[in-house]
């Protein structure tokens, strides 16, 4: 659903666009780097400036898009401190609107008491099909699965397959003992329950953006910890991996004063949102500690994680985070993937149908689901 009072980009302008960042989608595109990592750099004619469709959208935006999330309204936590009210605040500012383009594809939900499963199913004859289990970003405390439900639907058309957008018990009212527990208790639901889902066993993978990568990266560290052997890849978009350290702010170019102000307002608010995580999010951990922040992930247990897709956009304080996990990966294994959006600010992919690298993503994870 759209609220037409936002701009968007005609169909004409939409695909013209899309062509323009993806020409073609082969593996040749990927050039291994000096860090043994396939880089494929998507850019754009305009070079040192914010994506125009990013600033004709934000110019145009009225009021946000928040949906309940049943998952966060049966945790229990204390929510009184100065902190949590904080997140509370926050969590009714975020979200947009964005449009529905998928073809042929089915929503069911799927209640497991601690989450709730978003099904998105492409309609086919097939009886197993690839399948990703999608973890919404939003600093933990924010956002919900309708902010990447466009998002999801589409990569299952464009795979062929199923998606399940999880909701999953937002922090204050979880820590992320309960949080992590519930995302876990969805992966084995969907692993479990494979041959009703129509899902292939040998095709699940992990994937989330921003505070959702993270959760993906930790839920491939679980599956590790525990030998289940459940993932067998993950693609981390834009993803929060270091909870700890307070990221720089980028130094940017000379750019429109609107498009400046949206990069450094985005940048400000992930930076703000760690003094709040560190006070809700914690429990007994440290922040330092690898299920909180997945770039701590020891060495040996970075040998063994599976096949991994780092997604990054080129205005996003939070870059460096997703290629240093990318490299510490690509130091034991040969197959690592990192994408890279010119003109793109962090939360690209909650805009389908409106910013088209949204659905460039979603047809480069397509094809590497069917590799």
């Amino acid at each position: 659903m759209k609220n037409n009072q936002d701009w968007a980009p005609t169909t004409a302008e939409y695909y013209h666009r899309l062509k323009q960042i993806s020409p073609n989608y082969s593996l040749d595109n990927f050039k291994r780097n000096a860090d043994n990592i396939l880089v494929n750099k998507k850019s754009l004619a305009v070079e040192d400036t914010l994506d125009s469709y990013t600033i004709n959208f934000d110019k145009s935006r009225h009021g946000h898009h928040v949906a309940r999330s049943l998952a966060t309204e049966r945790a229990n936590n204390d929510t009184s401190s100065a902190e949590a009210q904080k997140a509370l605040a926050e969590r009714e500012t975020n979200g947009c609107y964005d449009l529905d383009l998928s073809y042929n594809v089915e929503k069911n939900e799927i209640d497991i008491k601690d989450a709730v499963l978003y099904q998105y199913s492409f309609k086919n004859d097939a009886l197993k099909k690839p399948a990703f289990i999608y973890f919404h970003g939003g600093n933990f405390y924010g956002n919900t699965p309708d902010n990447t439900e466009n998002f999801g639907k589409k990569l299952a058309e464009l795979m062929q397959g199923e998606v399940f957008n999880v909701d999953y018990p937002r922090t204050p009212e979880a820590d992320v003992d309960s949080l992590t527990s519930a995302a876990w208790h969805a992966v084995e639901y969907v692993v479990k329950h494979a041959e009703e889902l129509h899902v292939d066993p040998s095709r699940i993978f992990v994937t989330g953006d921003s505070a959702g990568g993270n959760i993906a990266a930790v839920m491939s560290n679980f599956d590790i910890q525990k030998g289940t052997g459940y993932i067998k890849g993950q693609v981390l978009i834009y993803p929060m991996l270091d909870i700890e350290t307070v990221p720089n702010k980028q130094k940017l170019p000379s750019m429109d004063e609107f498009a400046t102000k949206l990069i450094e307002d985005m940048d400000d608010e992930n930076i703000e949102s760690l003094t709040t995580l560190k006070v809700i999010y914690p429990a007994k951990h440290q922040m330092s500690d690898a299920i909180i922040s997945p770039i701590n992930t020891s060495e040996a247990e970075l040998t063994k994680v599976p096949r991994t897709m780092v997604v990054a956009a080129e205005y996003d304080c939070l870059t460096p985070q997703g290629y240093t996990y990318a490299t510490n990966v690509a130091k034991t294994h040969d197959d690592v993937d990192y994408i890279w959006y010119a003109g793109m600010m962090h939360g690209f992919v909650t805009r389908m149908g409106i910013i088209p690298q949204a659905e460039d993503l979603a047809r480069e994870m397509a094809l590497w689901a069917k590799r």
